[in-house]
C-alpha cells in the first residue's frame, strides 16, 4: 500500500515537535524562546527562537540570517542533509512512516487531552536517538564510573541492552531492551541533569514506559533473574552474572523506580524463573517495601522469589552499602564471604 509522503510528514510534524527533535538528536543548547543556535558552535549571543504559531506549530527563527525553520528543515540545517533525506529521516524519527493514513472524524482532539491506558496496544513507544554499542573506550570509562568490569559492560553491550548516545546535550550511556519500551540515560561524566524539577542523575526518555522491567522481553533460556532497581544496579548485576561465568544461565532485570509494579505484561516470563531481589536501603524505606511487592506479585503469580538482604553491610569508606552497587565498594574478602550472588 503506498502512501502520500506530504501526508505522511505532516503526521510526523504532529507527532515530534521541533523541540522535542532538538532534544531526540542531542543537539548543543536547549531550545527557547531566546537561545542559541545548534548549527552554531561559536555563537555568543542567542540569535536563535523557537516559537509557536498560532496554528500550534513550533518553528524556529534564525535572527542573524532571517530564516525561518521547521522541525525537517532544522534536521537538514543542524546534520548537513538535503531537504529529502531530512524528511525521510524526520517521518522514520515521528514513527509514522510506513503508517496508513488515519480518517478523522470530528474534532483532531490534542495529543496532550488524550488519556491512554498503559498496557493497551495503542501504547506508542518512546522516541529515541541513535543508539550504538560503547567503543573501547567509552565501555572503559562506564566500568571505571560505576565499578563495574569491563567484561560486564561489553556483555551488556553484546546482549543489547546498554547503549551509547548524545542525551539533552550531553554525552551519554543508556540502558533498554529489545522492545524499546522504557530507556534510561545517565550522563558519561558521573553528574546529573539539569532539569527544572532539579537536577536528575537519571532521565527516561519521554514517552518511556516507566514500568517496564527492562531486560524482561530478552531472558531466552535465563533460568534465574536478578532483579534490581535503577541502571547502576542493572550493570552491577551483569558484573556479577559475568564474573561468576553465568551467562545464558542467569539474567538481569531492572525496575526502574521504586513506585512501579511489574506489568502483567512482563510478570509471566519473570515469574517462571527464579528470582532474587536486590532492594533500595534508604530512610524512607520505599525501596524495601518496592522489593518485597515485587516479591509478593511474582510468588502470586506462581514464582519463586526472595530479597537479599544488604543490610548491617559497609563499603571500603565505612558507608552503609544502600544497594547491590554498593556492594562492589566492599573489600574484596567481605564480598567473597557473601557467597555467590548469581548463582542461587
Amino acid at each position: 500500500m503506498s502512501h502520500d509522503p506530504d501526508s505522511a510528514l505532516a503526521r510526523a510534524k504532529e507527532r515530534l515537535r521541533l523541540s522535542d527533535l532538538w532534544r531526540l538528536r542531542g543537539w548543543p543548547h536547549e531550545p527557547a524562546r531566546e537561545c542559541f543556535a545548534p548549527f552554531r558552535p561559536d555563537d555568543r549571543r542567542k540569535s536563535f527562537s523557537v516559537f509557536t504559531t498560532s496554528g500550534g506549530e513550533e518553528l524556529a527563527k534564525d535572527f542573524k540570517s532571517g530564516d525561518v525553520f521547521d522541525a525537517p528543515a532544522l534536521l537538514a540545517a543542524v546534520e548537513g542533509l538535503d531537504m529529502r533525506e531530512a524528511c525521510r529521516l524526520f517521518i522514520e524519527l515521528a514513527g509514522v512512516k510506513g503508517e496508513p493514513q488515519e480518517r478523522r472524524h470530528g474534532p483532531r482532539v490534542p495529543r496532550a487531552r488524550q488519556i491512554v491506558t498503559p498496557a493497551a496496544p495503542v501504547r506508542e513507544k518512546p522516541l529515541l536517538p541513535a543508539l550504538r554499542a560503547p567503543t573501547s573506550t567509552e565501555a572503559e570509562h562506564i566500568a571505571r564510573q560505576r565499578h563495574v568490569s569491563l567484561e560486564c559492560v561489553l556483555h551488556a553491550a553484546a546482549l543489547g541492552v546498554l547503549f551509547v548516545a548524545p542525551w539533552r546535550g550531553f554525552a551519554s550511556w543508556c540502558i533498554t531492551d529489545s522492545t524499546r519500551w522504557n530507556c534510561q540515560f545517565r550522563r558519561m561524566d558521573g553528574k546529573p541533569f539539569p532539569h527544572p524539577a532539579g537536577a536528575k542523575k537519571t532521565l527516561a526518555a519521554p514517552g518511556s514506559w516507566a514500568s517496564w522491567p527492562i531486560g524482561a522481553a530478552d531472558l531466552a533460556t535465563a533460568e534465574s533473574v536478578l532483579l534490581v532497581e535503577g541502571s547502576g544496579d542493572f550493570l552491577a548485576a551483569w558484573h556479577f552474572i559475568t564474573a561468576e561465568h553465568l551467562h545464558g544461565r542467569c539474567a538481569a532485570v531492572a525496575m526502574t523506580g521504586a513506585a512501579n509494579w511489574i506489568p502483567s505484561e512482563a510478570l509471566p516470563e519473570i515469574a517462571q524463573r527464579r528470582v532474587r531481589i536486590f532492594p533500595h536501603l534508604d530512610t524512607s524505606k520505599a525501596g524495601e517495601e518496592a522489593a518485597l511487592r515485587w516479591e509478593t506479585q511474582i510468588t502470586k503469580a506462581g514464582g519463586a522469589a526472595h530479597c537479599f538482604d544488604l543490610s548491617g553491610l559497609v563499603t571500603n569508606s565505612g558507608d552503609a552499602v544502600g544497594d547491590l552497587n554498593d556492594v562492589l565498594l566492599m573489600e574484596r574478602h567481605e564480598i567473597e564471604e557473601l557467597g555467590s550472588i548469581a548463582a542461587f
